[in-house]
């Protein structure tokens, strides 16, 4: 039960990073 609770926290950190690289 917790693991997706990470997945979904590592989805949005690896999506910030995301915007961050395709903004920059």
């Amino acid at each position: 039960m917790h693991f997706i609770f990470l997945h979904d926290i590592l989805i949005t950190v690896a999506d910030a990073e995301t915007q961050k690289t395709t903004k920059k």
